[in-house]
């Protein structure tokens, strides 16, 4: 009976050395030991463009970086891109690269020429400037409908596409806005101005100058709001300008 007992005894000791050294070799990997480098966002950056250049969603980079709102981010910010094994060269958005003047601070830029690129789909930028809200911003009201563009009061409005001129007045919320209709089913919205230079029936082209900007309706301060809808909903701008 002695004997039987030390066996058992020297059984238990030796399944307890064995799951110690089991436990050790599954422990989880720490968080620092996931691949990832550090981007600096410069003037012109949109979380969308980095996120693309990466070939991550900008989820995953807003919850590796506990951004509460993507559009919060900001020139000299570093941004933590998971799963990245290098920093990469982001270029900004054609005519959206403003003066950084200091880290976390974009300066007013100058009146620029408008950009002459157009995309494949046939579209081109309304106004130079910085994006100040991009669309799918949560709002009050609900997500954002398009892209807010930074422009001092009287800047050029123009055409983002050849269309046909479907309203030019005032609307609730909006302001003074023109509204053109284009092939396709498409429809873009320029909105807030402080002067409109084109008529319901007018056709134009892209590139013409259909408006100044402002900041009439519920404008904070002077911009552009800028919509593109298809068959009726509204639809990302960035994914169609150049």
């Amino acid at each position: 009976m002695k004997r039987w007992a030390l066996l058992v005894a020297a059984s238990l000791f030796l399944a307890g050395c064995s799951s110690h050294r089991h436990t050790g070799t599954l422990s989880e990997p720490s968080a620092t030991s996931t691949k990832a480098v550090i981007h600096v966002v410069q003037a012109g950056q949109t979380l969308w463009r980095i996120a693309r250049a990466y070939g991550v969603s900008e989820d995953a980079i807003a919850e590796a970086n506990s951004l509460g709102d993507h559009t919060q981010i900001r020139v000299g910010q570093g941004l933590r891109i998971p799963g990245a094994t290098q920093v990469l060269d982001v270029p900004p958005a054609p005519g959206l690269a403003g003066d950084a003047s200091k880290p976390g601070e974009v300066a007013p830029s100058p009146p620029q020429p408008p950009d002459e690129r157009v995309s494949p789909q046939g579209w081109s930028w309304p106004v130079p400037g910085q994006i100040i809200s991009r669309f799918g911003a949560r709002r009050s009201h609900g997500p954002h409908q398009g892209v807010d563009i930074r422009a001092r009061t009287g800047t050029p409005v123009r055409a983002a596409r050849d269309g046909r001129v479907s309203f030019a007045g005032v609307q609730q919320g909006y302001g003074k806005i023109v509204i053109l209709a284009h092939k396709g089913a498409y429809a873009s919205y320029y909105a807030h101005n402080s002067r409109l230079k084109v008529r319901q029936g007018d056709w134009v082209k892209g590139g013409d100058v259909i408006a100044l900007s402002g900041a009439t309706g519920n404008a904070q301060g002077p911009h552009l709001h800028f919509e593109i809808r298809h068959r009726g909903r509204p639809v990302d701008p960035l994914l169609l300008l150049p």
